[in-house]
């Protein structure tokens, strides 16, 4: 198992080549607007956080957070879904 490992690893990597610039210029592109996405949708739940407890409104019943996680996550999968039908994603 580890020498049928090791070469299939070294097989690999005679076979890749180093991205050229315009590839790693994209890849860092997504990378960095992922991060960006995800910083900002975490500043939003922060800012909703704060907002909620200055605001002492008392805490959501679990079913209202069950309902809208589950319409969060399907409004993500129909948007996902549709942008695939575009061939766009």
């Amino acid at each position: 198992m580890g020498g049928e490992t090791l070469s299939t690893i070294a097989r690999l990597l005679r076979m890749v080549d180093k991205p050229t610039i315009e590839e790693y210029k994209l890849m860092l592109r997504v990378v960095l607007l992922g991060l960006g996405l995800l910083g900002t949708v975490g500043f939003f739940f922060q800012l909703l956080g704060s907002f909620l407890e200055f605001a002492r409104i008392g805490a959501l019943p679990k079913e209202y957070t069950l309902f809208g996680g589950i319409i969060v996550i399907a409004a993500t999968l129909a948007l996902a879904l549709y942008l695939r039908s575009r061939e766009k994603l």
